[in-house]
């Protein structure tokens, strides 16, 4: 994973189980939001509020078992996006998920 953030852990979820649509597998998630806020270094006011929240699937989910909110993390990312055509409307949406 080639992207690291460190913050203070604002939020972490349950692990989720997500049914598929189709009959397949079902997978299973987990998010953790961080306040990676910075400070200004000469004033020490606090800047620009950044909560980048991180989704976890599959067996690294319990990844985060060992943590709580208020803990000062470090989390490796990935920023993976995809592409979904409506067939209803004919639209072109898109989504990127930051995975850690």
């Amino acid at each position: 994973m080639a992207n690291q953030i460190t913050g203070k852990i604002e939020y972490i979820s349950a692990t989720q189980i997500i049914q598929s649509k189709n009959g397949g597998q079902s997978f299973a998630k987990r998010e953790i939001v961080l306040d990676a806020t910075r400070y200004d270094s000469y004033t020490g006011e606090r800047g620009y509020e950044n909560f980048p929240m991180f989704e976890f699937g599959g067996d690294k989910c319990s990844l985060l078992d060992g943590f709580k909110e208020g803990q000062v993390v470090t989390v490796s990312f990935d920023i993976q996006g995809s592409r979904y055509n409506d067939k209803a409307t004919g639209e072109v949406k898109y989504f990127s998920r930051i995975r850690g």
